[in-house]
């Protein structure tokens, strides 16, 4: 295995250090040497202490081990492992730029959204039957073929090349300087490609009665543990309260609440899914109502507001159990088919059709970007709207008068 550190070697005449990675192969010693310099300030001990240089430098390597993982290296010289780290210097690599533009997403807690980038960019993948696919092997005709072979689904069709599309985008922003005209890669392979429009999402609300029934489903006869775990479907039943209940909550956010966003009876975060895209971050606020208080205590954590992170690895995982357990009780009240999502599109749906709520006012309940974002930011927020309106939709579901 290859060893990588950012180091640098002799100061040149004006004072300044050319900066290498320092590369270990089987006990011998190479350089690899970077468009980076830095002055003798930037040197502390022999090591380079500027965090702009090593941010970049660690994601060139963290590149470099990519492409050393999909080659059998144990018979290579410290030489030739350098020589095939050089020889696509000029002409990257996608597939590692994708691979490196996926993990910062899972590392800012958005799963959820990498996971369609994962699937989109082992379709292209699979499709031009290659594992290490270079910026220059996209063509026009490429992207025209992926899109066809996905005939089978339209959502396909246009999810997976429009985040082809924004890697791409993204992959020409690192490696092309627009302002000197150094431009590592100048193909545009989506110029003159049309890519489907979007298929409009299927409804996925649910009936009242089949609200009452999955919520009254009686699980008396499943065994409440198995193999030291709660039972999934009683966790989904419970967790899907809690979803409904907490006006659509999306279960990424109630996975990473911590104890601080539970305040004065109220849970105050802010939205996984966009909080990095939001002047807001996504901001809101909910009081937590009675009926699932008993919930919030079954299901305390040690180091979250929730216990989710203790049994389950990360969100994804998290929500695909409750999916997994939803699926049992939908056979037991042989329902439709049913997503913890459902429960976020049925609150909604009753906002508007029951009691009269405007889009703009779901929007704000689900915690939507507001179409208004410039006279959003002269309003003080008042978050009280949602919580009548989720005292209403409760009342009108479960019967309270």
């Amino acid at each position: 295995m290859a060893y990588f550190k950012i180091c640098v070697r002799a100061k040149r005449r004006d004072n300044t250090y050319p900066i290498y990675i320092r590369v270990t192969h089987h006990g011998e010693v190479g350089y690899l040497k970077t468009d980076k310099l830095c002055k003798a300030k930037s040197i502390k001990k022999g090591e380079v202490i500027d965090n702009y240089i090593i941010k970049e430098l660690s994601e060139l390597i963290d590149s470099y081990i990519d492409r050393l993982n999909r080659e059998n290296i144990k018979n290579w010289s410290v030489k030739k492992v350098i020589e095939f780290l050089n020889s696509n210097s000029s002409n990257p690599s996608f597939s590692s730029f994708c691979r490196l533009f996926i993990a910062k997403m899972n590392n800012e807690n958005r799963e959820t959204t990498s996971i369609n980038y994962e699937l989109a960019l082992k379709r292209l993948e699979e499709f031009m039957g290659k594992n290490d696919i270079l910026f220059s092997d996209i063509t026009s005709s490429i992207i025209r073929g992926y899109i066809e072979s996905m005939k089978d689904s339209l959502y396909k069709k246009h999810g997976y090349p429009n985040r082809i599309k924004t890697m791409f985008k993204a992959g020409c922003e690192k490696y092309n300087d627009y302002d000197t005209g150094d431009m590592i890669i100048r193909n545009n392979p989506f110029r003159g490609v049309k890519i489907p429009r979007p298929v409009s999402p299927r409804k996925r609300a649910l009936d009242i009665e089949v609200i009452k029934k999955f919520i009254n489903v009686d699980l008396s006869n499943v065994p409440t543990i198995v193999n030291g775990l709660e039972e999934k479907s009683i966790r989904a039943k419970n967790v899907c309260l809690m979803v409904f209940c907490l006006a659509g909550m999306n279960t990424i956010d109630l996975y990473y609440l911590l104890p601080e966003n539970f305040k004065d009876g109220k849970i105050c975060y802010c939205r996984k899914k966009t909080s990095s895209r939001r002047d807001d971050k996504a901001y809101m606020e909910i009081t937590v109502p009675d009926i699932i208080k008993p919930l919030m205590e079954k299901y305390k954590g040690k180091r979250k507001l929730f216990n989710f992170c203790e049994t389950y690895c990360d969100s994804r995982c998290f929500n695909k159990a409750i999916n997994d357990g939803i699926k049992e009780i939908t056979n037991l009240i042989h329902s439709e088919h049913i997503t913890v999502y459902s429960f976020r599109h049925s609150w909604a749906t009753l906002a508007q059709n029951v009691f009269g709520a405007s889009l703009d006012m779901v929007g704000f309940c689900l915690n939507h970007a507001s179409s208004h974002r410039v006279t959003a930011g002269y309003v003080k927020t008042d978050f009280s709207p949602i919580d009548r309106m989720n005292e209403k939709i409760l009342n009108y579901v479960f019967n309270k008068q």
